[in-house]
């Protein structure tokens, strides 16, 4: 595990907190985007 807590990712599950200052940012959404190798993760994050 590193320093902020989360592990590289792997195929197993792994709890794990991400936080990003968004305060500047206009909208309540925001894309995470996560590639590995040929894989790719697209997730569509909103505030409620």
């Amino acid at each position: 595990m590193v320093e902020d807590g989360c592990s590289p990712v792997t195929v197993e599950d792994s709890p794990c907190a991400l936080r990003f200052d968004v305060s500047a940012a206009d909208g309540n959404s925001r894309v995470l985007f996560v590639e590995r190798g040929e894989e790719q993760g697209r997730w569509v994050l909103v505030v409620d």
